[in-house]
């Protein structure tokens, strides 16, 4: 059984992992891809899957870097077990109507340097269990039960039923395309200072179709009076609103929630609240709520 794949002399091109024409690279076995850059070659790891039903197997794989990946046509790549990517490109290029979805692991983070390009495909990337009725073609979908953290970026949309965490944290996750965030999922947002913290930068439409606001500080950090948080920005415009906002350590702040047409922001202990329209606002320290924090996993 292969465990481990790595360039055993400088000079080498970096290593291209291919299957096409409907053939199968089965690497089941294979738990590790070592960086195979320096400083004198620079190279990435390429991982490419073209032609009817063509199929790398990387299932046992749970952390790439400087890696990039294409799958078009019918074809897959097995990634089930991955946890991180960072610093390469994940693009979904099929245009076929039998494209395959592409499942990763339950709790994914998208590091720095990294890029996952869904916009035009008919196929999905599938963060956690399943895959909802929802799911659009071209984007990446968060299933109930599945977490998405990050600095990179999204090229395409982003469907959320699970839960998002921009950031690694704090950060800022770029989706190129809409955000859509479903009734039953959550937006975590991490704070550890006045101009810093989590923000989902948005080129499209901002969608909030229910869900949960989550807020944490971190650090030991709490916020003054009238400080402001812009932690949602959408360029295509911020529509709708969440069913509900939880904070495990806020302490006996309040906050007031603003939004315009193009952003979203929370205010510190502001005097002249902005009601959250059709929301239900659930602070921990008011009520008593006892929430354990879920967090993310370091890339």
């Amino acid at each position: 059984m292969i465990e481990t794949v790595r360039r055993n002399y400088v000079g080498t091109a970096a290593l291209r992992i291919i299957a096409s024409d409907g053939g199968k690279v089965d690497l089941s076995g294979l738990t590790q891809l070592k960086d195979y850059s320096d400083a004198r070659v620079g190279g990435k790891i390429s991982v490419s899957a073209t032609g009817e039903d063509s199929l790398v197997d990387l299932s046992k794989i749970k952390q790439l870097k400087k890696t990039d990946i294409t799958i078009e046509d019918t074809a897959g790549i097995d990634l089930g077990s991955l946890e991180s990517f960072n610093d390469g490109t994940i693009r979904m290029a099929s245009t076929d109507t039998e494209a395959r979805d592409l499942h990763v692991a339950d709790t994914f983070s998208l590091g720095s340097g990294a890029t996952i390009e869904v916009a035009g495909s008919t196929a999905a990337v599938v963060v956690g269990p399943g895959t909802p009725s929802g799911a659009a073609d071209g984007s990446l979908t968060v299933t109930s039960g599945g977490s998405l953290f990050g600095t990179g970026s999204i090229v395409g949309d982003l469907v959320n039923y699970g839960l998002v965490g921009p950031g690694n944290s704090p950060g800022t996750l770029i989706i190129d395309g809409d955000y859509e965030q479903l009734a039953g999922s959550t937006l975590l947002i991490e704070i550890a200072g006045e101009s810093v913290f989590d923000t989902l930068d948005i080129g499209g439409q901002a969608s909030i179709l229910g869900g949960t606001l989550e807020i944490s500080f971190l650090d030991g950090y709490l916020p003054k009076e009238g400080d402001t948080f812009e932690f949602l920005l959408a360029d295509g415009g911020v529509s709708g609103s969440f069913d509900s906002f939880l904070c495990d350590n806020c302490g006996a702040l309040d906050f007031s929630f603003d939004y315009g047409s193009n952003y979203m922001k929370l205010i510190a202990g502001s005097s002249t609240t902005v009601p959250l329209p059709g929301g239900i606002w659930l602070f921990g320290s008011a009520l008593g709520l006892a929430l354990a924090l879920r967090r993310r996993l370091a890339s």
